[in-house]
C-alpha cells in the first residue's frame, strides 16, 4: 500500500519483467496488495492483483448489479443450462 493513502501500489511491468520476476510479483499483489500493470508491446494486457482484491471486486460487482439486469442475468443462466442439459461444462 502507498504509505501516505490507503491506496494499493500500482506498479506497470512489462512481459518479460513479469517472466524473470513471476514469484516476486505473485507474492507482493498478495501479500502486500500490490497491482501490477502488464504491458506488451507499450499497451495494457492485464492487471494483476492479489485474489482478496478480486474478491473484493467481484462481491462489489454483484452488489451493484441491477435488479432488472440481474433477473436477465439469471434467465439467461437458465436457458443455457437447458440447451446443455442442464450441466455446466467445460469444452
Amino acid at each position: 500500500m502507498n504509505r501516505n493513502s490507503n491506496e494499493p501500489t500500482r506498479q506497470t511491468i512489462s512481459m518479460t519483467t513479469l517472466r524473470v520476476k513471476t514469484r516476486e510479483v505473485v507474492e507482493k499483489a498478495y501479500y502486500a496488495q500490490n497491482v501490477f500493470i502488464v504491458k506488451a508491446y507499450d499497451r495494457p494486457m492485464v492487471a494483476i492483483i492479489g485474489i482478496a482484491q478480486f474478491e473484493a471486486l467481484v462481491a462489489m460487482a454483484a452488489s451493484h448489479v441491477p435488479q432488472e439486469n440481474k433477473a436477465m442475468q439469471d434467465r439467461n443462466e437458465h436457458e443455457r443450462d437447458d440447451s446443455e442439459g442442464g450441466e455446466n461444462q467445460v469444452a
